[in-house]
């Protein structure tokens, strides 16, 4: 369990909420999603956490597995304060969790796209016109799209 990691390692166990900022060397990170009431949450891709790494001149923005709910309400309370260099796609990057108020607040320039080849061809498919249009409009945005299925990519953060 985690409780036997955190004890046996004698870590601390912070449990994160939203707005909360921790620092790592000179690094932050700050969530920005977190789900409050997890009595009203059916499986785990609305557990997800959206959180942003920053370094000095860059910023990167993690969905995980979030959902259109989640993007959306980030979006709604969060606004331009999203705006981040790299965004990893939520959900494998999967049309049935875009949310275009989202990826416009984020506008990132790259993007990061943990899918295989076959969530990748899913991303494609107009089984979910709406969230379909706002991952066009994602990838549109980008100069740089990197996807798990193409293999190993190093994207420097200074």
């Amino acid at each position: 369990t985690l409780a036997a990691i955190v004890q046996s390692f004698g870590a601390e166990l912070k449990v994160p909420c939203i707005g909360d900022v921790l620092y790592v060397g000179d690094t932050e990170v700050k969530f920005y999603f977190a789900p409050e009431d997890i009595s009203e949450i059916h499986g785990p891709n609305p557990l997800s956490l959206i959180f942003s790494v920053r370094t000095d001149s860059s910023r990167i923005l993690f969905t995980g597995d979030a959902y259109w709910e989640s993007l959306r309400a980030t979006a709604d309370r969060w606004g331009d304060e999203l705006s981040s260099d790299v965004l990893q796609m939520p959900h494998h990057g999967l049309c049935d969790t875009g949310s275009g108020t989202f990826y416009r607040a984020v506008g990132a320039r790259t993007l990061m796209i943990p899918t295989c080849t076959a969530g990748d061809r899913a991303m494609e498919r107009e089984c979910y016109e709406d969230a379909m249009e706002a991952n066009k409009a994602a990838l549109e945005m980008a100069s740089r799209v990197y996807k798990a299925c193409d293999g190993t990519a190093e994207i420097e953060l200074k």
